[in-house]
């Protein structure tokens, strides 16, 4: 378990030669990861798992779409993956996989954001959120990536996430290859449905896939 500091907090610790291949937490504090190891035990509001992927991906649809196949639960492609009916589905849920684009601002965090059918899901909407899901994977590019602010507190789209009751998230603190991602997401939500921790899925399926971008933030299990 690692708690970065400063720029640290976009360190893709899978690709450090003692880190590959082993399974690495990244928390804001301490205290968000003794939290995060109680919100992941936690019953969620809904049993459906949340599948979405945004526009102009050439493969994120197949791989939401494979996903929801094996996992059932929602699924959310084409037009109606905007902005409220993915707000409104992720909502409590037990698990929401978004592939999309993503983008993210140093200067403004909160603007970073998700592309979805209708535009721009932001950092602040997910203000919006009575409970976030217990686990949030970002198959998107820099989407894990957060800067301090005032005070130390971290802000961007995986701290609010977290902020809102996520207690695990996955996602990319670098670009990463839309065709190659999508293979790493089969078998980290295979080895997650087989009851391996977050991290050491993420590990796994990283390792098998030749890829290392994506960090496991919040709680590891």
């Amino acid at each position: 378990m690692v708690v970065p500091t400063g720029a640290l907090h976009a360190v893709p610790w899978a690709a450090l030669p003692l880190c590959r291949g082993r399974g690495v937490t990244v928390a804001p504090s301490l205290r968000a990861w003794l939290r995060g190891g109680t919100d992941a035990a936690r019953e969620c509001g809904s049993a459906e798992p949340v599948w979405v992927s945004g526009p102009s991906l050439e493969h994120a649809e197949g791989e939401v779409v494979a996903l929801h196949r094996v996992g059932g639960g929602r699924l959310l492609t084409g037009a109606v993956a905007d902005a409220e009916r993915v707000l409104a589905a992720v909502d409590g849920a037990p698990i929401a996989h978004i592939a999309a684009h993503g983008r993210f601002r140093d200067d403004q965090p909160l603007l970073s954001c998700l592309e979805l059918a209708d535009g721009p899901l932001y950092g602040y909407d997910l203000d919006r959120l009575r409970r976030g899901p217990r686990t949030v994977v970002l198959s998107a590019c820099e989407a894990g990536r957060s800067v301090p602010a005032r005070a130390g507190q971290l802000t961007g789209l995986a701290a609010a996430l977290l902020g809102r009751g996520t207690a695990t998230v996955i996602a990319s603190v670098v670009p990463v290859p839309d065709e190659r991602t999508a293979r790493v997401m089969m078998s980290l939500h295979s080895l997650l449905r087989r009851g391996v921790g977050p991290a050491e899925a993420l590990a796994a399926a990283q390792a098998a896939h030749g890829e290392a971008g994506f960090l496991c933030l919040g709680h590891g299990g």
